[in-house]
């Protein structure tokens, strides 16, 4: 198994494999919403 962070590059590929694994959910709403909440984050520009 390899872990990668989250980044514009590959949001798409996350979200197809959270989509997979939990088809009820909204995979990139719950990125978007994490990026959101992360009180250390900086300016990031969601596409």
């Amino acid at each position: 198994m390899k872990f990668e962070k989250i980044c514009n590059d590959n949001l798409e590929q996350a979200c197809k494999i959270q989509n997979e694994i939990f088809p009820d959910e909204d995979g990139r709403q719950n990125f978007i919403e994490q990026i959101n909440k992360d009180p250390y984050r900086k300016k990031w520009i969601i596409i």
